[in-house]
């Protein structure tokens, strides 16, 4: 919602999550807190950096080098919009 609210001229702090509705959903929410993708975070994303869910640990995260977790975090990302999307389509 952070990107889409940008091209819509929606207020930053009116692009709140789909799931939650109480946050921002920018890229934090998104990988780090937001409830809706927790299995997929369990799935994708090292514990290290989960267990603990801080700016640090995304930025550290987001700069990963080695091909595994650069690998999975791309998973979590394209299942986390097919989840997303399936959740606005069940609300429909």
């Amino acid at each position: 919602m952070i990107e889409y609210g940008r091209y819509f001229n929606i207020a930053v702090e009116e692009r709140h999550c789909v799931y939650c509705d109480t946050y921002t959903e920018d890229g934090y929410h998104f990988l780090m807190q937001c409830p809706l993708y927790t299995e997929l975070r369990n799935n994708f994303i090292d514990r290290r950096f989960t267990n603990n869910p801080c700016t640090e640990n995304f930025r550290r995260l987001m700069n990963c080098k080695t091909e595994t977790q650069i690998r999975n975090l791309a998973m979590f990302i394209y299942y986390g919009f097919k989840t997303r999307d399936d959740f606005l389509s069940s609300q429909s």
